[in-house]
């Protein structure tokens, strides 16, 4: 078997009956142009391989789908629902120890209360998917009945979260004339989003016995 670079970038491979041309589409595995038709190439002990359509092909992920980044990515959107449920009893303490009131603008306290209890909801049903993920990994087992009460009360709280950020979102970009509210409540919308989103692509958005 002979192999023949090509001007255009591909390779032509010439055997006994068989010739095969090919583009590189990452390193030893080939696809014939215009066709979804895959095969490898490796060399051993001086000789070609050819292996038409390997089985297993394992691609590289994309910098936004890596462990790294989606790790990083779901760490900050935690943190930040972590600080609005914080900042709500700090904020009032530090109101009570000087004294002062707060001036509801209207709107503003559907608003709050509705981003502060969706942060509540969500952080609540993170720790039970965390939960039952660490669980799996640790070996141990929940009963069927705890099992299913954990998923039932994470998609319950996930889902209202999910509603009350919508009330949050419209009453603030309503009755909201400060830009810097308005862009902090939609950074915090759209973290609270990519969590759903997340669960969801983990599947997690569902009732059953079987982890």
């Amino acid at each position: 078997m002979t192999l023949v670079a090509n001007a255009d970038g591909s390779v032509t491979l010439n055997g006994p009956g068989i010739t095969i041309r090919g583009v590189e589409i990452s390193p030893h595995l080939w696809q014939q142009p215009g066709t979804d038709k895959l095969f490898a190439v490796s060399t051993e002990g001086g000789s070609m391989r050819l292996t038409p359509n390997p089985t297993i092909v394992l691609d590289r992920l994309p910098t936004l789908e890596t462990t790294l980044v989606r790790g990083s990515l779901l760490g900050l959107a935690v943190l930040s629902l972590l600080v609005t449920v914080l900042s709500w009893p700090i904020a009032a303490l530090m109101r009570r120890r000087y004294r002062v009131a707060r001036a509801w603008q209207p709107g503003e306290r559907r608003a709050v209360i509705a981003r502060l209890i969706a942060s509540v909801l969500m952080v609540v049903a993170t720790g039970a998917w965390l939960g039952q993920v660490l669980t799996f990994l640790g070996g141990a087992a929940l009963s069927d009945g705890l099992l299913i009460t954990t998923q039932v009360l994470a998609i319950v709280c996930a889902v209202t979260a999910a509603l009350l950020a919508i009330v949050s979102l419209l009453s603030t970009v309503k009755h909201r004339r400060d830009r810097f509210r308005v862009a902090t409540t939609l950074v915090w919308t759209l973290a609270l989003v990519f969590l759903l989103v997340q669960f969801a692509d983990l599947n997690l958005f569902r009732v059953s016995n079987l982890y």
